[in-house]
């Protein structure tokens, strides 16, 4: 089973070749306690160091939609 992309790609006629929007499709919004849940299941998993550096800049987005949820 694989994950399902629910992401829209548009592009204005503002922009270049290759340069996307990338909108969420309405409902797809996470609330708090699935934030929560995240950030509890990456707090307790192992990741290995290639993985770092992504996974550092992901928690600190999860971490701010958190804060201002």
């Amino acid at each position: 089973m694989g994950l399902r992309d629910n992401v829209n790609i548009e592009k204005s006629s503002s922009q270049s070749e290759g340069d996307f929007l990338l909108k969420g499709v309405n409902g797809n919004d996470l609330n708090k306690k699935e934030i929560e849940l995240l950030l509890l299941t990456i707090k307790q998993s192992n990741f290995r160091g290639d993985q770092l550096e992504i996974l550092y800049n992901t928690v600190i987005k999860l971490q701010n939609q958190y804060l201002t949820r």
